[in-house]
């Protein structure tokens, strides 16, 4: 690489072996990403040729070979051209007197985004119109301000975001949202989109973190001895997506395969006592309100007789967890004391742990007390409403116990979750608060596979966002892959407006519809307060989704 080609750069020594370490690092950052790593021999006499996103242009329904923009880049093309051709059976050729680079084309669904560099003319840009127009593309011409590529000052994030550096790229045709590097971290908008990951150089750690807070899985990684060839993330791989079917069914992740193509297997959630099976088929769990108060029930199971004959009713349908809270969560609830959660808690859990239900409990908590009060007797999972934000010290107790975790996301306090003004983008803000939530409990000790998460239904979001991270849950699973998710719409004031106004009581259809819809779109675990409706709502959904999976 020491002899590549230099435009904007002097030239530096290159450390060959830090060099090597650092590729080996970036392959296994794809692979970590999903993707399936083909690498190349080295190819002596082109030492530019570790660059190859620059010798093609991959799209879905053919790969554009290119004529590089300086004499000694043009041997590359040779040598990457049986490798295309064996990943895309359309492959064409731009011609001379053209020429263009791959790093000057940036796609942004049906619309291609050409650079005018040193390295791409406008001939290229004719050419590259002419050859991908019959497949539908659109192509348009971006000035360049001082830098090498067009992908040197921008990123494609999606089809509607663009990471940019307005200093180097002239944003004003892009026609999608900008977001803006961090002015001390000019060359950070190179960024690579693997699936529904990012890596970002680890040398931009503010713009790293602000697209973390956007709700992306960022992973960062140094190739800090390539960019002395004038090299950056995008520029050492081509990436070929699966080629789209002519007839596909959009299937939900759960025991063989997930939205994004990809087969999943059943995994073990292995709780202190319990191993629950998640993915081979919808768990249900069951919810007992010890609370005078509650929403749902107006705390109907507010005497130790009833909570017990109200559980025993749910073990015998068939219920896997019960979910047992002392405090209400419902808009206008109060916040009650520690003491007083710790009595409610105390007073019910032992007898039905011991005499009534033989599967796991878990405690609807947000507090580390008791949690620790519920764990010691015998509950195996913590359901923290606040995922980790009121009172962190509650992953720690999970972990001493080694228990299972579910972590829900919600806005605000205790007084303001429910009244917290609706946010512009509620899949990338679930996103964001999962991502803190699961830092802060693996930085307690809480085991990643201890960990399922919670979207939050009704928790701070209006009714449109409630249906919409139903109908999203797969793009939410995709972002998490390694984390089940769990849904609870049970009865939620979201079903008694679409039904028109139908009081709590009246909403057990509406909710059996919303548990229909998760199951289908690849939730785990269902929480319900009408157990036994939710039994058979969940064997039917789980029997559509394998008949799904087999069409």
């Amino acid at each position: 690489m020491e002899e590549c080609e230099l435009t904007y750069r002097e030239r530096e020594a290159i450390d060959a072996e830090v060099a090597a370490r650092q590729h080996r690092a970036y392959c296994d950052a794809l692979r970590a990403c999903g993707a399936e790593v083909v690498t190349l021999p080295r190819i002596d006499g082109l030492p530019d040729s570790v660059f190859v996103e620059d010798t093609a242009i991959v799209l879905d329904e053919l790969a554009v070979l290119t004529r590089p923009g300086v004499e000694s880049r043009r041997a590359e093309i040779e040598n990457i051209e049986p490798e295309v051709a064996r990943l895309r059976r359309k492959v064409v050729r731009i011609e001379a007197p053209a020429t263009l680079e791959g790093g000057d084309v940036m796609r942004v669904g049906r619309s291609l985004f050409v650079g005018f560099s040193s390295r791409t003319n406008f001939e290229g840009f004719d050419a590259l119109q002419k050859l991908v127009k019959p497949h539908g593309y659109r192509v348009y011409p971006v000035e360049l301000y001082d830098c090498l590529h067009l992908k040197t000052g921008c990123t494609a994030l999606n089809h509607h975001m663009i990471l940019a550096n307005p200093d180097m790229v002239d944003t004003g045709l892009f026609g999608c949202e900008i977001l803006p590097v961090d002015e001390d971290e000019p060359f950070a908008a190179n960024v690579l989109r693997v699936g529904n990951s990012l890596l970002v150089g680890e040398e931009f750690p503010r713009t790293a973190r602000m697209l973390a807070d956007r709700g992306f899985d960022v992973r960062k990684v140094n190739v800090s001895e390539f960019a002395k060839a004038e090299g950056a993330l995008t520029c050492m791989s081509l990436i070929f997506k699966q080629r789209p079917q002519r007839r596909r069914v959009a299937t939900p992740r759960e025991t063989e395969e997930t939205n994004s193509g990809h087969r999943t297997k059943p995994r073990e959630w292995k709780l202190p006592k319990h191993t629950l099976t998640l993915g081979k088929r919808t768990l249900v769990m069951g919810v007992i309100n010890l609370t005078p108060d509650s929403f749902s029930d107006g705390g109907r199971w507010f005497t130790r007789k009833r909570a017990w004959d109200h559980a025993d009713r749910m073990s015998q349908d068939g219920v896997d967890i019960i979910d047992i809270g002392g405090e209400s969560t419902r808009p206008g609830a109060t916040n009650i004391s520690e003491e007083e959660e710790m009595r409610r808690v105390q007073k019910y859990v032992d007898v039905m742990i011991k005499l009534i239900h033989s599967g796991p409990y878990s405690i609807d908590t947000t507090k580390a007390s008791v949690a620790a009060v519920a764990l010691s007797a015998g509950v195996q999972i913590v359901n923290d409403i606040s995922g980790l934000r009121f009172d962190p010290a509650l992953a720690d107790v999970a972990a001493r116990y080694d228990a299972g975790l579910i972590l829900m996301h919600s806005r605000g306090t205790f007084e303001t979750m429910h009244k917290q003004e609706p946010v512009a983008d509620i899949i990338a803000e679930v996103a964001r608060g999962w991502r803190e939530s699961i830092a802060e409990a693996e930085r307690r000790g809480v085991k990643r596979e201890k960990i399922v998460l919670d979207p939050g239904i009704g928790f701070g979001k209006t009714q449109k966002q409630n249906v919409e991270l139903i109908a999203k849950l797969p793009k939410l699973i995709q972002m998490f892959p390694d984390f089940p998710i769990l849904v609870g719409t049970s009865r939620k004031s979201f079903i008694g407006h679409l039904l028109g106004g139908a009081p709590v009581n009246k909403r057990v259809h509406g909710t059996m519809a919303s548990v229909t819809a998760a199951v289908l779109n690849g939730a785990s675990i269902v929480r319900v307060h009408d157990v036994r409706a939710a039994i058979e709502t969940v064997k039917i959904a789980d029997a559509i989704k394998a008949g799904m999976l087999e069409a």
